[in-house]
Parts: structure tokens; C-alpha cells; sequence
């Protein structure tokens, strides 16, 4: 079984204070944002079978939130301008590196400019 959760395509959409789950494998995502200036912030984000957050356009911000077991924790395709910030990643096999015993996130980025900072 495979398919997107939720599928953003409205310019300044919220979604905040969720727990989302289970979308399915390869290609699905947790979160797909396919527009412009949405706000993904303190979700709970588990057990998708490809990607936790899919960003596909810009000025997106995406902060605050606890994203475990997906292939990609929050990976960015033909995106640019998004403030990602304060970002907990485990248990992705592109999303996190351990370093000294702490999670650190590490995103996909394809041609994108972005803001990434203080995530974990």
C-alpha cells in the first residue's frame, strides 16, 4: 500500500500540533507541500515508508518536528527559500548521521537555497 498522508497544494497552509503516520512505501510521503509559504510545525511524524516531509516549492517553513523511521527524514526536490529549523530526525536512512553519541540532521537537497539551522 503506498500514498501521500497529507498533500499541501494551497498557498499558507498550518499544520501544527499532528500526529501523522503510516503512509505506505516507496512513493509516499508523510507531508507533501506543493505550494508556497505553509507553516509544518510541531508534528509527530512516523513510519512512512519513503519520506517524513517532501518540500517541493519555497518559502516553507518547516520547524519543531520529531520525525522517526522514513528513508528520507525531510527531503527538498525543486525547492528554494525554506527556513527549516529545529528538527529532531532519528531513524532515517537519509536524515540523520550520528556524531558523538547526538542525532544531527542531514537533508537530500537537490539545487536548493535554504535556511537549516539548530536542528538535532
Amino acid at each position: 500500500m503506498s500514498g501521500t498522508v497529507v498533500k499541501v497544494t494551497s498557498d499558507f497552509v498550518s499544520i501544527n500540533g499532528f500526529t501523522i503516520q503510516n503512509s505506505g512505501d516507496y512513493p509516499s510521503s508523510l507531508i507533501s507541500l506543493n505550494s508556497y509559504g505553509n507553516n509544518v510545525t510541531r508534528n509527530i511524524l512516523r513510519a512512512s515508508g519513503d519520506r517524513g516531509i517532501e518540500v517541493n516549492f519555497m518559502n516553507n517553513i518547516i520547524s519543531e518536528n520529531d520525525i522517526r523511521y522514513t528513508f528520507y527524514g525531510i527531503l527538498l526536490l525543486s525547492s528554494s527559500f525554506n527556513n527549516i529549523t529545529l528538527n529532531y530526525v532519528s531513524n532515517a536512512e537519509y536524515g540523520t548521521r550520528s556524531l558523538q553519541h547526538s542525532p544531527r540532521i542531514r537533508l537530500y537537497i537537490r539545487g536548493a537555497i535554504e535556511k537549516i539551522t539548530t536542528n538535532l
